[in-house]
C-alpha cells in the first residue's frame, strides 16, 4: 500500500500537468497577443477612415461653396448678358443715315460699364456715343 501511495502522490505532482497547464497559457497568450494585435489594426483602420471622413466632409463644403459663387456669377453674368443683349437691339434700331450718305451709329455706354467703354475706345469715336449716369 505504500507503494501505491508513492505512486499517487507522484502521480499527482508530475510534470505533466505543470506542463500542459503551461502549453495552454502559452497558447492563451499567443491567441490574446493576436487578438490584440487585429483590435490595433482595426482600431487604426477606424480611426483612418473617420480622418478620411472628414477630410472629405471639408472638401464638400467647399465645393458646395464654389457651387453657390458660380451660380451667382451665373446669375450675374445672365443679367449683363440680358443688359447687353437690349443695348444691341438699341443699337441696331438707332442706326440712321445722315445727310452724305454714311451710315452713322449711336452707341449707349453706361458710365460704370468699363468694358464696354474700353471696347467702344478701340472700336468707335466718341461722337458716335451717348453716355448714360446710372
Amino acid at each position: 500500500m505504500v507503494d501505491l501511495i508513492r505512486e499517487i502522490t507522484e502521480g499527482e505532482s508530475a510534470v505533466m500537468f505543470d506542463t500542459s497547464y503551461d502549453i495552454k497559457l502559452a497558447k492563451q497568450d499567443y491567441f490574446m497577443m493576436k487578438q490584440d494585435r487585429i483590435i490595433e489594426y482595426l482600431s487604426g483602420q477606424r480611426a483612418r477612415h473617420e480622418l478620411l471622413k472628414a477630410a472629405l466632409q471639408v472638401e464638400e463644403n467647399r465645393f458646395t461653396y464654389c457651387i453657390h459663387i458660380l451660380e451667382a456669377i451665373h446669375r450675374e453674368l445672365s443679367i449683363h448678358l440680358r443688359d447687353l443683349e437690349e443695348r444691341l437691339v438699341e443699337y441696331k434700331q438707332s442706326k440712321h443715315k445722315n445727310g452724305n450718305g454714311q451710315s452713322q451709329m449711336l452707341t449707349l455706354i453706361e458710365s460704370n460699364d468699363l468694358l464696354g467703354q474700353s471696347i467702344h475706345k478701340v472700336t468707335c469715336t466718341d461722337s458716335e456715343t451717348l453716355y448714360l449716369s446710372l
